[in-house]
């Protein structure tokens, strides 16, 4: 079970509220979350759904899971989304050309180590 509802973690993650994001991935991974069963969130914009599925699937890739068969429907984001400030280049350009596939290929843009847990 996931600690708090994916729609809220989508929603901080757009709201630039990362570490919100960093804690729920944390609570997920102690409570050793089977990422295919956590259910499609509801009455989320198409950017908020995009971003719930690319965190659901990058966690999921990570612990070697399957993401959840609804992720597989979710379209990419409307317009490109960076985790990573404007007056940061250097480590935009990085997250362009590093970040996480998972999010890449629904234009998020984050750093390569983003919700690396230690």
């Amino acid at each position: 079970m996931i600690p708090i509802p994916l729609a809220e973690v989508a929603r901080a993650a757009l709201n630039g509220e990362h570490l919100t994001v960093r804690q729920w991935a944390a609570d997920c991974a102690r409570e050793r979350t089977v990422w295919a069963s956590v259910p499609c969130p509801e009455k989320l914009s198409q950017d908020e759904l995009c971003v719930a599925a690319a965190v659901v699937e990058l966690l999921a890739e990570r612990v070697g899971q399957s993401a959840p068969a609804w992720t597989a429907d979710v379209p990419q984001a409307s317009r490109p989304i960076y985790f990573v400030p404007a007056r940061m280049r250097r480590s935009r350009a990085i997250s362009e050309q590093s970040g996480p596939t998972a999010l890449r290929r629904r234009h998020i843009f984050a750093m390569p180590d983003y919700l690396i847990i230690a």
